[in-house]
């Protein structure tokens, strides 16, 4: 009877807290005794928080499904199809304002619809794609015609009806939106595919013509095209998911990462510097810091949806694909190119130019959230050499991806690959990166990557010319935080030192710069068929020069720094001066 009467004690006070608009999630971890000293109750309550999420996103997911296949007595072939891909396009055509600011300024604008119902919906939508991206990448004779029959780049520009913004952004070769891309190709004539047809009996056109806060409805908004079986005919049902998978992985799935990383790190910098001025203030040194209740809350809360396990895995699989595919688009560019001449260069580079940059972007922040979190086991059901080989390939074709912003995360993704013990430092005091010792699946991931003939043969020199390439981004309006040719080239040259480890990479870092010894002789000419003559050369002056620009650097605050000790002195000098005028009048 007490134990019946406490927990009916517990559920009112759970009911009580929830309608006073607290977060059920919030609710459920501190109902819990002594949290969060519990470890095991906390692991508890996460599976339970886990398994409700996972729930229901498969009961979404099973909606969908019936819904793209419904035939039903009177409904045109293919509406429930249109009507399903129609709604998702315009669920994240209201939520595009959530990606405004880039990860820079992710929690300056908090519109659109919350974090939990995109999240939930971007994991059913994961889901749709699973067969698909898993049979792929599993290597099923049922999909090897998977890029070439159905992931075709020119869907943004037939399909801008369903992508949004998307088909404005910036594209990876560099053009300032999918359409203008097109004209500058030669492809002006397909400039109006975008424009969805014109229906002739909408569903729900009540719902529809009604007006919206987000701004995106009106009365000619519907959810159905005039030919529900012609729109089903212009693509096939996986490009459709393909690419608006792509779509709430940027307006759903990373502005979440990006809000809850921001918020904690924000949280964890106010609280450690008031510990650290608490302390000075009583004469102490710097304190041990313990993670606060509320920061454990926040984590416990956000990664338990954040790194569902479910929605990660099909979330890794998934940007993992799309990186293989990119990687597949710029080698049969170069294929083109080869065999039409120089002259087909504009229509070999339109492969990529139809593809907006945040694609590869995401791709790599998404990975390299994962690993950072501790998942990196989440990368063992992929091929990590075929997927080290598609990095070196985007990483090597300077001329293909352009955006120097993408570049940076991929030489950040590549560097958590190889060594998640990255900021060690941070680690040990708390900080949201993790643990402060590899785990199993960290060691596997290492191994595996060192281990791929990618990484001992063609990384060393694709991260050499990228690093003789970095240079300053003019003109940022978001992510300007996030692009800094010293901190990007400081991060190769601590992937090169986790490569000069192993004895297999060391070999390649010691055929370039043979390579580069023989431009000046004559007899290294074997030596310069394993490396790539000048490459060498022109990273060690890459080098050098920086080291020049900090030393100068360093000299000039040098000189601030006595400016500002002379200037000190002067204003005591002053003040002693100044007292005893006054005790002489």
């Amino acid at each position: 009877m007490s134990g019946s009467s406490s927990s009916s004690s517990s559920n009112t006070r759970t009911i009580s807290a929830v309608a006073a608009g607290m977060s059920p999630a919030v609710v459920l971890f501190t109902s819990l005794r002594s949290y969060p000293t519990n470890a095991g109750e906390i692991e508890g309550a996460k599976r339970v928080l886990e398994g409700v999420l996972g729930a229901v996103a498969d009961a979404v997911h099973q909606v969908a499904k019936r819904l793209a296949s419904l035939k039903a007595p009177g409904t045109p072939a293919g509406a429930g199809r249109e009507v399903l891909l129609s709604w998702l396009a315009r669920v994240a055509a209201a939520n595009e304002v959530r990606c405004r600011g880039g990860e820079y300024s992710a929690l300056k604008y908090l519109e659109g619809a919350p974090d939990g119902f995109m999240l939930n919906l971007t994991a059913a939508i994961l889901r749709l794609t699973k067969p698909f991206v898993s049979g792929y990448i599993s290597q099923s004779n049922k999909f090897m015609d998977l890029f070439s029959k159905h992931l075709v780049p020119t869907h943004y520009m037939t399909h801008g009806h369903r992508l949004g913004s998307a088909t404005a952004e910036a594209t990876l070769s560099g053009e300032r939106g999918v359409f203008g891309a097109a004209a500058s190709a030669g492809g002006g004539s397909s400039s109006n595919n975008h424009i969805p047809p014109r229906p002739a009996a909408p569903l729900a056109a009540g719902s529809a013509g009604s007006s919206s806060s987000n701004g995106t409805s009106s009365s000619d908004d519907v959810l159905m095209a005039a030919d529900p079986a012609a729109a089903a005919a212009s693509a096939s049902f996986i490009a459709e998911v393909f690419f608006i998978a792509q779509r709430y992985l940027r307006v759903g799935l990373l502005p979440a990462v990006n809000r809850f990383t921001k918020l904690y790190q924000q949280l964890w910098d106010h609280y450690s510097h008031s510990a650290t001025q608490a302390a000075a203030a009583a004469g102490e040194g710097p304190p041990r810091l313990a993670l606060p209740v509320e920061l454990r809350l926040l984590a416990d809360c956000s990664l338990s949806q954040l790194l569902q396990p479910d929605m990660v895995a099909d979330a890794t699989q998934f940007v993992v694909l799309e990186i293989l595919w990119l990687a597949d688009l710029v080698t049969s560019s170069k294929q083109l190119m080869q065999q039409a001449g120089s002259n087909s260069r504009s229509t070999a580079g339109s492969m990529l130019a139809c593809i907006p940059e945040s694609v590869l972007g995401d791709a790599a922040a998404w990975l390299t959230f994962v690993i950072k979190q501790g998942q990196a086991e989440q990368l063992a059901a992929v091929p990590i050499g075929i997927l080290m080989q598609s990095l070196v390939v985007l990483l090597d074709n300077p001329d293909q991806v352009r955006s120097l912003l993408v570049v940076a995360k991929l030489v950040q993704l590549l560097l958590v690959m190889l060594a998640p013990q990255v900021n060690l430092e941070l680690r040990t005091q708390g900080s949201a990166l993790g643990r402060s010792n590899l785990t199993p699946g960290e060691m596997a991931l290492v191994t595996s990557v060192l281990s791929t003939p990618a990484t001992q043969q063609q990384l060393v020199p694709a991260l050499m010319r990228v690093y003789g390439q970095a240079d300053f981004v003019v003109g940022l309006d978001v992510d300007r935080d996030q692009y800094d040719k010293f901190s990007m080239r400081h991060q190769i040259d601590e992937i090169l030192m986790e490569l000069w480890r192993d004895e297999r990479c060391r070999t390649c870092v010691r055929q370039q710069a043979a390579a580069a010894a023989s431009v000046h002789s004559a007899v290294g000419l074997a030596a310069a068929s394993a490396g790539t003559p000048g490459l060498f050369a022109s990273f060690v002056s890459a080098v050098l020069n920086d080291l020049m620009y900090l030393f100068k650097d360093s000299l000039e605050r040098l000189a601030d720094i006595r400016q500002i000790e002379d200037s000190k002195a002067n204003k005591e000098v002053r003040g002693f001066t100044d007292v005893l005028e006054l005790q002489h009048m």
